[in-house]
């Protein structure tokens, strides 16, 4: 008898686990993102790709630019809504756009996200232009982080199986 509650109970306990894992909803993380070009020239055109984890629940993502020069950043952001792309079991956003002041010497540019009503804003990344405008790398950047919610309850409920079965 005892043995069919601790094997019940057990199975309560990663019943509970599963779900608390699938409830959970965990900020969207930037995997990888790509500005070609790498180093942009004043008044040229730039295509920006962002990978994001996470993104079940997504329903806008946009991306901020703000144009400096070595003095002054200019108060015109752009605020550009990115388009969807599902490409190789990920889910990215795309958006091409132009730069508008020939003065400028950089970028800073992040990336806000409307996951399940909730606005998340990305790091703060910068990109120095370039003097050569043939300058057409592309840049990697990935960050692997998992959120890792489900890992504290599975062990403590492993935990809690193991003292079941130490008592019965």
């Amino acid at each position: 008898m005892k043995s069919k509650q601790i094997i019940s109970i057990t199975f309560i306990l990663l019943i509970f686990n599963f779900l608390l894992s699938n409830t959970i909803i965990a900020e969207p993380i930037v995997e990888g993102r790509d500005l070609s070009p790498f180093q942009p020239s004043p008044m040229s055109n730039v295509i920006f790709t962002v990978g994001i984890n996470n993104s079940t629940s997504i329903k806008d993502v946009r991306l901020i630019v703000e144009e400096c020069s070595d003095s002054i950043n200019y108060a015109d952001k752009m605020n550009i809504s990115m388009d969807y792309s599902y490409t190789c079991c990920k889910d990215f956003y795309q958006i091409e756009f132009n730069l508008t002041h020939d003065d400028a010497t950089h970028i800073k540019y992040y990336v806000l996200i409307n996951d399940n009503n909730t606005w998340y804003k990305s790091e703060t990344w910068i990109a120095n232009f370039s003097i050569d405008k043939n300058d057409y790398c592309i840049c990697d950047y990935y960050e692997y982080k998992t959120p890792g919610f489900e890992l504290s309850a599975l062990i403590i409920i492993i935990i809690f199986i193991a003292y079941l079965y130490k008592r019965y």
